[in-house]
């Protein structure tokens, strides 16, 4: 399959040109970790970056003090919270994905933001095109992640009946525009159809399904999103009663009833933003540091799901299956 893109999630740093000063590097550093959804929900991630910077070194309350702001699912916080750890003077943004990354670069041109995965696209040309999502990230690498694509590729395999893919998007989320865009593309490559269905909130998950199955879609991509993937669960369920073999782009849309996911291994990746975080506060050029790709890919798969929608999963895909939920 010929891809005009080559998606990776990866982890990257945002940065303007200025470095850690001597009046900085004197006083006990401060890292904020700005996230989309809860403290429950991303404790055993944090747990990795906190346990990696141990291993560094670092002694929290001691030598470094981790500022923690959480939106819980509501992406409107975002940007007050990103407002607020730059007023406590923060050396570091430590952000999961895009969105949150996206907010804090519009309070701030001179904070680092390390940005732990993300999955969107990114067009070949210049930084700054109009395809570009993240255009104000002065001096950052070109990058692009086919991440999508293979989960599109992956569902095709698992259910080769597939022919009409519902999109399920979040339609305030600022990736969205160019993950529908490579969708379409690789949609085209694989001979099936691509159509979005966008939502705010769970109140608008009934009409929305509605409205896939009216256009009879028989396949469904759900979004990284920081107001869909705490609704997994629900997403699920209403995937099941539809009989739609859906794809999630996070894992535990599959434990929570989706048929399968696709993702990199965060606590991978979460390590490694320790590590880059760890560079920048030791006077490090954020500009200079290198984009991170991960190493290791899961793919998870449902077999109680696929029983109870009527699919029977390739052998040659279960084989696949770093994980198999019965």
């Amino acid at each position: 399959m010929k891809k005009a893109l080559r998606l990776v999630p990866i982890l990257f740093v945002l940065a303007a040109d200025a470095t850690m000063s001597q009046a900085q590097t004197a006083k006990v550093p401060r890292i904020g970790l700005l996230s989309h959804g809860s403290p429950a929900a991303f404790r055993s991630l944090v747990e990795v970056f906190r346990k990696r910077l141990r291993e560094l070194g670092y002694i929290e309350g001691t030598n470094i003090i981790l500022e923690h702001r959480w939106a819980e699912g509501n992406a409107d916080r975002l940007l007050p919270l990103a407002a607020d750890l730059i007023r406590l003077k923060v050396d570091v943004i430590v952000a999961p994905v895009g969105h949150a990354a996206l907010a804090a670069k519009k309070v701030t041109t001179t904070t680092p933001i390390v940005i732990v995965a993300v999955d969107t696209v990114v067009t070949p040309g210049p930084v700054g095109g109009p395809s570009d999502p993240l255009s104000n990230a002065a001096g950052r690498s070109l990058f692009s992640s086919d991440l999508g694509s293979k989960r599109l590729e992956l569902l095709k395999e698992a259910v080769p009946r597939i022919s009409r893919i519902a999109l399920l998007v979040q339609r305030n989320n600022p990736l969205t525009v160019p993950l529908v865009g490579e969708m379409e593309i690789s949609a085209r490559a694989l001979k099936v159809e691509v159509r979005s269905f966008q939502v705010t909130g769970a109140e608008e998950f009934e009409s929305a399904f509605a409205a896939l199955t009216h256009e009879r879609a028989d396949g469904l991509y759900v979004q990284n999103d920081a107001v869909l993937n705490p609704n997994n669960r629900a997403i699920g369920k209403l995937a099941a009663k539809h009989r739609l073999p859906a794809v999630g782009a996070i894992l535990k849309f599959v434990h929570t009833g989706g048929l399968m996911g696709y993702a990199p291994d965060l606590h991978e990746l979460y390590q490694r933003a320790a590590i880059v975080a760890d560079k920048i506060l030791k006077g490090a050029k954020p500009t200079a540091l290198p984009v991170e790709q991960p190493i290791s890919f899961k793919l998870v798969l449902n077999l109680k799901t696929a029983k109870q929608i009527g699919v029977v999963i390739p052998a040659a895909v279960l084989l696949r299956a770093a994980e198999v939920v019965k």
